[in-house]
């Protein structure tokens, strides 16, 4: 029988779930008089485990199916799940048509990185799909949270206050051993991808032998350590490690609430990833500072990801233009492309036959990604080196401003480079001598970063390239070059 009142906290990580499962079991425990109603009545569950149920059109009871709630409450937290999950999880289609349904229970639509265009996606789908009167056309988007209701309730729009950060700056994944020598205090490094963790734990544990770096992925329930690292945060909101090296698997919702964790890394793509790994770390104190370390990264990174993305793209108007057969058919024979097809839809098998459903959420957010991508692909164009980066404060600094910043990475790179300099200050080199002076490697770095201009890595350092580096910056010291004859010169690096 359907309990009154009941609530469905829907999440989109499991450790969220479970975080919250803790929060209100421990509430139950102190409140011993109303403990049998919370936890007969409020029921959390992830939006993947719907999906696995009606993936299998399995039949959905009571706590899970949203028909039960009538007169109850449907929390949907993170919601922007459905679309910013979608490139590598085609059935959050599942959740998002499952949970926009026609019900009359009181649905909330909860994010802090819902887009306008998600927003009006919502919107028109709730429009569509309830009965007249369970949508009211009052409803709107306020600030961080979408409230749809019978009843129209006013939400406050909260605006987000970064000023507690610190960001420093650095250009390179191979900096951050270096980097985090300085520091002091717990470590969290988001990256974006398990591969890049893999690569970035050996370099730190390589590097910082005394310090205790840990690593967490999606694998952790198969991984004896992970599962630890991962029940310490979800049951403590910490960790205990000296430096915790995750992808995206704690991104959301997970509350890390130790004083002691000082430094925040994230090597993320995009705003929605930037701001819910910031989030991670909750703050309670105001005269509290967290150290950000933000990477510039390069324009290669996103052009190589721009060529992911459009190569989904081709995969999805290839089969928006099949008939369901051709594109059930096509989804088995072509397996070259298979991977990516599994990015943009999803196989399910009914009783009266099988079909390739394609997620149109993955489409939209296909377009958002390429779009943004684009964008900060023409601004290296235009502002250099450095575009990344300010798009990145940008996004965490109220409008008109641009949060100030250290550059550690590039202070440490001029004193390196001063010193290679002095080593070699008025030395006569001849051409060739001077050219393998510049291909040696931790020459060539120091330049590459340094110079005003992009030098790709495919690109030689040149004489002309070190000329104008010591022109243009502060270095103290400068290039002269004395012709001996009409075949040969040499050249001095004179300090001034």
């Amino acid at each position: 029988m359907r309990p009154l009142y009941s609530l469905l906290y829907v999440v989109n990580r499991t450790a969220l779930a479970r975080q919250i499962t803790r929060m209100r079991n421990e509430y139950a425990e102190q409140h011993p008089l109303e403990a049998s109603y919370l936890l007969s009545h409020v029921h959390v569950v992830t939006y993947q485990k719907i999906e696995a149920m009606l993936s299998c059109n399995a039949i959905l009871d009571y706590p899970y199916n949203i028909a039960c709630y009538r007169g109850g409450y449907i929390c949907l937290d993170e919601f922007h799940y459905v679309w910013h999950d979608s490139l590598f999880n085609p059935k959050t289609l599942l959740s998002y048509d499952f949970f926009t349904q026609a019900t009359s229970a009181t649905r909330f639509f909860m994010s802090a990185s819902l887009t306008s265009d998600m927003i009006s996606a919502l919107e028109n789908s709730l429009m569509e799909n309830c009965r007249i009167g369970d949508y009211t056309s009052q409803c709107r988007s306020k600030g961080n949270l979408l409230f749809t209701s019978k009843v129209y309730k006013e939400i406050n729009s909260i605006t987000p206050d970064y000023s507690y950060l610190n960001l420093e700056a650095f250009s390179t994944i191979e900096e951050l051993p270096e980097l985090l020598k300085t520091t002091s205090g717990k470590t969290i490094v988001f990256v974006s991808s398990i591969k890049e963790g893999n690569k970035l734990i050996s370099q730190l544990q390589e590097s910082l032998p005394e310090l205790k770096c840990d690593f967490l992925c999606s694998e952790y329930r198969n991984n004896t350590d992970m599962a630890e690292t991962m029940s310490t945060i979800v049951n403590r909101d910490t960790f205990d490690c000296d430096i915790l090296v995750t992808t995206t698997v704690i991104d959301n919702g997970i509350n890390l609430r130790n004083n002691a964790i000082k430094n925040i890394v994230i090597l993320t793509y995009n705003k929605v990833d930037l701001e819910q790994c910031l989030s991670r770390r909750r703050v309670d104190k105001d005269d509290e500072i967290i150290n950000l370390f933000l990477c510039r990264r390069s324009v290669k990174n996103f052009t190589d990801l721009k060529q992911q993305y459009e190569r989904i793209w081709r995969c999805y108007e290839t089969m928006s233009c099949l008939s369901p057969f051709s594109c059930l058919q096509k989804y088995f024979e072509d397996h070259d492309n298979s991977r990516f097809y599994d990015k943009i839809g999803l196989y399910r098998s009914f009783p009266y036959g099988q079909v390739f459903q394609i997620n149109h959420l993955s489409f939209e957010y296909l377009c958002y990604e390429l779009q943004s991508i684009n964008e900060i692909i023409s601004r290296f164009s235009s502002e250099g080196k450095n575009a990344f980066l300010d798009i990145q404060r940008s996004w965490l600094s109220p409008a008109g401003t641009l949060l100030p910043y250290s550059d550690h990475t590039l202070a440490s790179t001029t004193e390196q480079f001063i010193s290679m300099l002095n080593d070699i200050s008025n030395q006569e080199m001849a051409s060739q001598e001077l050219t393998n002076w510049l291909k040696k490697d931790d020459v060539k770095k120091c330049i590459r970063q340094l110079s005003p201009d992009k030098i790709y890595a495919s690109k030689p350092v040149t004489k002309e390239h070190l000329k104008k580096l010591l022109e243009t910056g502060d270095f103290g010291f400068t290039l002269k070059e004395t012709p001996i004859n009409p075949k040969k010169t040499v050249y001095t690096i004179i300090k001034s």
